[in-house]
């Protein structure tokens, strides 16, 4: 996936997991026993572990983004130095000399 479809996914999951978050409080906070309150622990734990596997994705994907970058740059930079120096060849540069006329 591309850094922008990432950071879309995980802007979409956000909205949803807020929802998730919202229902698992309600049933934490209702729980009617030992049983339902680890349930909803264990929820609660699980929504957090997705969160930050969405995060280290996120992160993940742009740290490559930033690499091809990078690395594109590099190329991009050897390519002119490439031609630059095909250009100048190896030659003698040429230096201009006096010229006389009319017997000056």
């Amino acid at each position: 996936q591309t850094t922008m479809q990432m950071q879309a996914q995980v802007s979409q999951n956000l909205g949803e997991d807020e929802s998730v978050l919202a229902d698992l409080v309600g049933k934490s906070q209702s729980a009617e026993g030992a049983l339902q309150a680890m349930q909803a622990m264990n929820q609660l734990l699980a929504l957090q572990a997705k969160q930050s596997i969405q995060s280290q994705r996120l992160q993940i994907t742009q740290d490559r983004a930033a690499s091809l970058e990078l690395a594109r740059q590099a190329a991009a930079t050897e390519r002119a130095r490439e031609v630059r120096r095909r250009f100048l060849g190896d030659g003698t540069p040429y230096t201009p000399q006096s010229v006389n006329f009319y017997g000056n």
